[in-house]
């Protein structure tokens, strides 16, 4: 297998996409994917993190990042990337915890993509909760037969809303624009929920709807 391919195929399709999509462009997709993001924290409530109280699925989707409206400085991977390729989360919350969960989602979008160039597969799902619906995601898009994306790969209109304090929900925009080859939905909202794992965050679940630049939309200018 050389650098750059995959082999077999996976849940997230030939798309570009994290993971399967919601139901659909507007707020009817974007509300499925809230509701799966919240079925899967009661998941993982039986597994030992409780939901309490102030945990429900309004809670988590309505607050503000902390960073949301500042100068927060931007969020970029710790570790080089593969030539030609960039990750960056634009104003981040600006304090800890809220910044440290969106800086697990940067680390583990740069550790994807790494493997997909060729990279070490064992460092993307070790970013994951074992046997955790993003787990799935995550071998899935392993295990596609495309070439390894390149370019800049953005999130922004962050937001982190809490379920507890180890475990968080984590929304914003990926705009894949000026990635090659160009995915079929380049602008996607997506939902992170992460679990704290000692001293960092991992990914419990991973969720996405295609939503574009629509002025009344969650990624609109």
């Amino acid at each position: 297998m050389r650098a750059g391919q995959r082999r077999g195929a996976g849940a997230a399709g030939a798309e570009g996409r994290w993971g399967p999509p919601g139901d659909g462009p507007g707020p009817a997709g974007r509300a499925a994917s809230a509701a799966a993001a919240l079925a899967t924290a009661l998941i993982l409530t039986a597994c030992g993190a409780p939901v309490g109280p102030g945990g429900d699925q309004a809670g988590v989707r309505s607050r503000p990042a902390a960073g949301a409206g500042t100068s927060a400085a931007p969020l970029t991977p710790l570790a080089p990337l593969p030539e030609g390729v960039t990750v960056v989360a634009e104003n981040p919350p600006g304090e800890d915890p809220d910044r440290a969960a969106v800086a697990a989602v940067v680390e583990l979008q740069a550790a994807l993509l790494r493997a997909l160039h060729g990279g070490d597969e064992d460092a993307v799902l070790a970013r994951a909760v074992p046997g955790s619906p993003a787990a799935g995601t995550l071998s899935d898009r392993l295990a596609e037969d495309r070439p390894a994306p390149a370019g800049r790969f953005v999130f922004h209109h962050i937001a982190v809303g809490r379920y507890t304090p180890d475990l968080v929900q984590i929304d914003a925009c990926l705009d894949q624009t000026a990635v090659v080859p160009a995915p079929t939905e380049p602008i996607q909202w997506t939902g992170f929920t992460m679990r704290r794992d000692g001293d960092g965050w991992r990914a419990a679940a991973i969720l996405t709807d295609p939503v574009g630049l629509l002025p009344d939309g969650p990624c609109g200018t």
